[in-house]
């Protein structure tokens, strides 16, 4: 196992057996064992981060994270490990160049959750699961369409043509996507992981209550590469275990 081992202005790639990050430092391990090398879903190379005021957070790092293995980054208040996350996932400002393997999706969760406040719990969640979420819902809105058109004049006749036309489009697509079972993959996640009632308006929860409908949603998005930046500060030993 090897430890990515960060002081106040430098970082470097060190061997396991190297004493623990100086004070004021982080290092990041890898829990997991067995992993193929070469098998790198992201790079990193000669990245340099730094501070507004000039001050070089860590410089130069070249970095591969594998597949099938879990990574934690550990560190106090202020060294950078957020900044680092945000890097793996392409985001920020930094020199140097971060690649992903082709096909690759990648999901960052930030410590501040972006969520539509005026939508519900369900809805949040649902939102996760991208192109599947989306056809469902279009697909209950053509539904109440066709009822509003039934037995009325010949041109809601013509518009209910072009509805039952999207309607089989629709079939076929959430057929493909097996979005059929989405309700019952959101619920149950929603239950492992303690979430408010599914009807509750994200704007009037808490912000751990927030951060829990943000976790959910990101796996609902089922990614290749998840990153959690502390992700288990507002989470019971149950749905931290699931």
């Amino acid at each position: 196992m090897h430890a990515l081992r960060f002081g106040r202005a430098a970082a470097r790639l060190v061997h396991p057996r190297a004493p623990t990050a100086a004070p004021g430092g982080w290092h990041c391990r890898s829990l997991s064992s067995g992993v193929t090398r070469g098998d790198a879903v992201i790079e990193l190379h000669g990245v340099t981060s730094k501070l507004p005021d000039g001050r070089t957070l860590f410089e130069d790092i070249n970095l591969s994270l594998l597949s099938r293995t879990c990574v934690g980054i550990v560190g106090p208040n202020g060294a950078g490990k957020s900044t680092f996350l945000k890097i793996l996932a392409n985001q920020g400002q930094f020199e140097g160049r971060v690649s992903t393997r082709p096909g690759t999706r990648v999901t960052y969760l930030s410590q501040e959750p972006d969520l539509d406040e005026g939508r519900t719990v369900r809805e949040n969640v649902a939102e996760g699961a991208g192109p599947a979420a989306r056809l469902l819902r279009r697909f209950e809105e053509v539904n109440a369409l066709l009822e509003a058109t039934e037995g009325g004049t010949s041109a809601d006749e013509s518009a209910q043509e072009a509805l039952l036309e999207e309607q089989s489009e629709l079939l076929t697509a959430l057929d493909a996507c097996g979005a059929w079972d989405l309700q019952s993959r959101v619920d149950r996640a929603m239950a492992e992981l303690s979430l408010p009632p599914p009807g509750a308006v994200v704007g009037s929860l808490s912000g751990g209550e927030k951060r829990r409908v943000a976790l959910c949603r990101a796996l609902m998005e089922a990614p290749d590469v998840l990153l959690l930046d502390e992700p288990t500060n507002h989470l019971d030993a149950h749905s931290v275990a699931w």
